[in-house]
């Protein structure tokens, strides 16, 4: 699991990193920065993002309604937020005051119902293994019940299941760039004519004129962009 942590002081963050190392249950990737500005920087997809309210170069909650993608924690020394501060992508307020129990009490909570809401488990060649969706890139059917699952790092062969089936149980966080493949509508980061580039993939696929239009337009209100085709 990838969190980030985003506060302007330095000394928090690496409390907090201290405090993530505590636990063990999940593997956990941390990751610092000062502002949101350098968080929309960097190529890590994040799992979880434990969010100062008060930052220099935006407010979290603007962050986080326009972000509405991300999975959340706010964090703050000023309790007035709070009230404020829920929204469907927004797991929990913690103030900086509070105690590291209740710190780890509440994320390792956070970590176990995001496992549970934005996981799916499947039985692979290399195992039952559960599978962030937000880090698939791409499906695509192979034969008759057969998908290969791509990842930056791995790919899975899974059994049982049909390209449909599979796109209905993952719901408006994928399109189909062609019959056969499933894309992670998130990860589209440039079109060429039916060329389509996704983060993390470093070659391209090939859009079906069929689908070309609904693609574009996917991934230019992704980009809050207006498309004329």
């Amino acid at each position: 699991m990838n969190i980030a942590i985003v506060d302007d002081q330095k000394e928090y963050r690496e409390l907090i990193v201290q405090r993530l190392s505590k636990i063990s249950e999940f593997e956990i990737n941390t990751y610092s920065f000062e502002d949101t500005s350098s968080l929309k920087c960097s190529k890590v997809l994040f799992n979880l993002i434990i969010l100062d309210i008060d930052l220099i170069d935006e407010n979290g909650l603007d962050f986080a309604k326009n972000n509405l993608t991300e999975n959340i924690v706010f964090m703050t020394s000023y309790d007035f937020y709070m009230k404020k501060a829920f929204g469907k992508n927004v797991y929990a307020f913690i103030e900086k005051s509070d105690s590291e129990e209740i710190f780890l009490e509440t994320i390792k909570s956070i970590i176990k119902q995001i496992f549970e809401e934005k996981t799916m488990s499947v039985k692979s060649d290399k195992g039952v293994v559960d599978i962030f969706i937000k880090d698939i890139i791409y499906l695509q059917y192979i034969r008759r019940k057969t998908i290969c699952i791509k990842l930056e790092k791995n790919d899975y062969i899974i059994t049982g299941y049909g390209i449909q089936e599979l796109s209905k149980k993952l719901e408006d966080m994928f399109i189909f760039c062609d019959r056969d493949i499933l894309i992670n509508k998130h990860r589209i980061i440039g079109i060429d004519n039916n060329n389509l580039y996704l983060r993390d993939l470093d070659y391209t696929l090939k859009i079906s004129a069929r689908r070309l239009k609904e693609v574009k337009n996917v991934y230019f209100l992704e980009k809050k962009h207006e498309i004329i085709i």
